[in-house]
């Protein structure tokens, strides 16, 4: 869209405009394996590559540049990974201890989504992340395979995206929470 904009408006591209609309479609895309990728995707890009663009310096950037200890934090979360709706929801619950005092490099949630919505049969992967300062808020991270409409989820709780992927900011106890999101996520299995 804003890719048109420009043309539409008739502003000139230059390599960092380049650069930051070929970023803003690669993730947006999941790196072109999303349902939102077409030809007309591929046309933009192909424009955008005209601007001689380092596209594996510009992946290694986004995607490879995890530190060991961010590393080891992935990998002590993904073990938490649970299964409800009859193998068709895989979600996970992040405590705010374990992000307490951290800044992170990656998107810790696009990430462990990522993985959880990978696993064969899942048709949801909701991520349920306290908010690290303490507040009694829950961060809720909702991404369909494409059967599932998690806007309309997220909508139910005043929350919004689109329907393959969503998100809601809740207050009120992990357990009350999950249990609430995962009983509506299951009416729309």
């Amino acid at each position: 869209m804003v890719y048109e904009l420009y043309r539409e408006m008739g502003i000139k591209l230059d390599k960092d405009t380049a650069i930051a609309l070929y970023v803003g479609i690669l993730t947006d895309t999941g790196s072109f394996r999303y349902t939102n990728t077409g030809s007309d995707t591929h046309k933009i890009v192909s424009e955008l590559m005209k601007y001689k663009l380092n596209i594996a310096e510009i992946y290694k950037n986004i995607y490879g540049n995890m530190t060991f200890q961010e590393m080891k934090l992935l990998t002590g979360i993904l073990p938490e990974i649970k299964l409800d709706g009859h193998g068709k929801i895989a979600w996970i619950q992040i405590k705010r201890e374990l992000l307490r005092g951290k800044k992170l490099s990656f998107d810790l949630s696009e990430c462990v989504l990522s993985f959880a919505r990978a696993i064969k049969g899942i048709e949801v992967a909701v991520l349920f992340k306290e908010n690290p300062d303490g507040k009694n808020e829950i961060r809720v991270n909702m991404r369909s395979r494409g059967k599932v409409d998690v806007n309309r989820i997220a909508a139910f709780f005043g929350g919004g995206g689109h329907k393959t992927a969503s998100g809601i900011t809740l207050k009120g106890s992990p357990a009350d929470i999950k249990k609430k999101v995962l009983a509506k996520t299951k009416e729309y299995l």
